[in-house]
């Protein structure tokens, strides 16, 4: 077997569900499904409303334009984020104004945010990497003073908490992703959650003027989630992602390739809605949430034990969509986990996505050195339920960080829970 990132929390009865939906059975695009899975996420996420989108990024977007977000605004976010949010920020046309990270962590650092407060300053992004709650106590008390709008990036965090309260109920507004790398999949989507009676409303008229993709685009993205589902099986993925890359080649993969886009996408409408059929995975994946939590801080605490030879402590708060530390040398970890593991680091650049030019997206290079550093030695491994047998990694690790040597030497100032290190 050899383990990889995607597909990772989708099950066979998801895969014939899209083949289903594929074959004509159910509404394809529009229908009572995608009501139902708005409902069933509200309530994970803790609020008393939800819009789903076609993608993350487009929920973003669409957040802020709700917001009135848009030419000369600024934007606050983290240094160490996919590309795709400093781009719906620029598709507003405002500005993405970027604040370092925590020492500790790889969260959004609230004294480097202030810093960047400007009185053109109208939202700070929080977003909980990796699935780890960011301080947005302290955002929020910024924020708040100053009649700023925090906007959880819940990407990572699906069934995360803090204090009791799930992420995307703990500032304004949220918006999450459910690609095929995330807390749950439905192949590519993405949600809004809000309490805020105004703004809900606002969203449900923009919703209202949100077209669907074309029918044969989700077609493509059901053939794309059924044919990933199989490939991406930890027993077929030596041969399978030989055909994936393949296909890949021949541009068979229905994904939104618009990273490197410095204006909106026009090839297909942007924002676009969810389809039902997907809104039919979503549910499936939300029925399932607890389990595919509970695999992934086993996962986890796996990890941790074989890194640092202690007990990782019970954390409901952190969702655990990776698990991710700081090593001296990257390529050592990536060769010695090869024979197990399609490693598929995040994030290897500030803007995960765009590795170069990164002026053209607002950053200055230099400007948030601990972001850089993170992006430059962290490792991270799958902790979704395909993972199947997770001790296998651990028992890799636990060699690595027992064989000592500078080849595999871990910066454990950066390990991203308590727990002692060795």
């Amino acid at each position: 077997m050899r383990y990889n990132i995607f597909s990772g929390t989708n099950c066979g009865s998801e895969c014939l569900e899209a083949v289903r939906s594929l074959s004509g059975s159910g509404p394809l695009l529009d229908g009572p499904d995608i009501a139902a899975y708005e409902a069933a996420f509200a309530q994970a996420a803790g609020t008393r409303y939800a819009f789903s989108l076609a993608s993350g990024r487009m929920a973003l977007y669409r957040l802020l334009e709700a917001l009135d977000i848009g030419p000369g605004d600024e934007v606050i976010l983290p240094a160490y984020t996919c590309v795709v949010v400093p781009n719906a920020i620029l598709y507003r046309g405002a500005v993405p104004i970027y604040a370092d990270i925590e020492p500790n962590g790889f969260n959004i650092d609230p004294a480097q945010a202030e810093r960047r407060l400007t009185p053109r300053t109208k939202a700070i992004i929080a977003q909980h990497t990796y699935g780890r709650i960011c301080d947005v106590d302290a955002l929020n008390l910024l924020a708040g003073r100053r009649g700023i709008a925090v906007l959880e990036d819940c990407a990572h965090s699906l069934g995360a908490c803090h204090n009791g309260k799930p992420s995307g109920s703990l500032s304004l507004a949220a918006y999450f992703s459910t690609d095929h790398s995330k807390v749950i999949s439905t192949s590519t989507g993405g949600m809004i959650t809000t309490s805020d009676e105004g703004l809900a409303r606002r969203l449900r008229a923009l919703q209202g003027e949100t077209p669907f993709l074309k029918a044969s685009r989700a077609r493509a993205i059901l053939a794309t989630f059924v044919l990933e589902y199989v490939l991406m099986d930890p027993r077929l993925y030596r041969a399978g992602r030989l055909a994936h890359r393949l296909g890949g080649m021949l541009g068979l993969w229905a994904y939104f390739a618009d990273e490197l886009s410095l204006t909106r996408p026009t090839a297909y409408p942007y924002p676009a809605r969810l389809s039902c059929a997907q809104a039919r995975l979503g549910l499936s994946q939300l029925r399932r949430l607890e389990d595919n939590l509970a695999w992934r801080r086993r996962s986890a605490a796996l990890y941790h034990r074989a890194l640092t030879g202690s007990a990782l402590a019970d954390d409901p708060g952190h969702a655990w969509l990776r698990y991710t530390w700081l090593v001296e040398d990257r390529e050592a970890w990536v060769r010695l986990l090869r024979p197990l593991l399609d490693m598929g680091i995040w994030f290897t650049s500030v803007a995960e996505g765009r590795s170069r030019d990164l002026r053209e997206i607002g950053y200055e290079p230099g400007s948030c050195p601990v972001a850089e550093r993170a992006a430059s030695h962290c490792v991270n491994l799958p902790t979704h339920p395909r993972v199947l047998r997770p001790e296998l990694l651990a028992e890799r690790l636990a060699w690595a960080a027992a064989e000592g040597s500078g080849r595999y030497r871990l910066l454990a100032t950066q390990l991203p829970t308590t727990g002692g290190s060795r």
